[in-house]
């Protein structure tokens, strides 16, 4: 408990520099595939536009969200034909990434408490990976917001705003 928590209080303060989008999630992508097992009976898909998408964030504490979500869509497929979109886009003068997949999704109780430190709803979960990450993109000035239908799938949309 002591550990997690120290995780979840200890997040540095974002080293910003400009990302291309499409190549950090290329990157993420093949990383996730080297290193899961359970990748195999899963589509993955990327698509950004404008390809050249560039967003202003510290690298490594973005990956460290687009894993979490990644890991969690590919626990919420759970071995199915499962398909996992990682796309990056503006809307509304906001660069989003969104990680989006066909698992089984998220009760609509349980998505108002989803980003509360120490809630989860795995047997191992600690509770800390989306409250981590909404602490990351709060730190980014941005936001994270979930859209889910049970039975069907979940996206997570990550927004930046556009660099003036």
């Amino acid at each position: 408990f002591v550990d997690t928590y120290r995780k979840l209080t200890k997040v540095p303060q974002p080293a910003v520099e400009s990302i291309v989008v499409k190549e950090m999630l290329d990157e993420i992508l093949q990383l996730m595939q080297q290193h899961t097992d359970r990748i195999k009976s899963v589509q993955f898909s990327v698509d950004v536009n404008p390809e050249d998408l560039i967003v202003n964030a510290d690298p490594k504490l973005i990956e460290q969200v687009i894993i979490n979500l990644v890991t969690n869509s590919i626990q919420a497929i759970n071995g199915q034909d499962g398909a996992i979109a990682l796309k990056g886009y503006e809307n509304d003068n906001r660069i989003i990434i969104e990680v989006e997949d066909n698992g089984k999704g998220i009760p609509e109780k349980e998505l108002s408490e989803i980003f509360i430190p120490f809630f989860s709803t795995k047997k191992e979960g600690s509770g800390i990976g989306l409250s981590l990450s909404k602490q990351i993109m709060s730190l980014h000035g941005g936001t994270i917001k979930v859209s889910s239908v049970a039975g069907k799938g979940t996206s997570f949309f990550l927004s930046f705003k556009r660099k003036s």
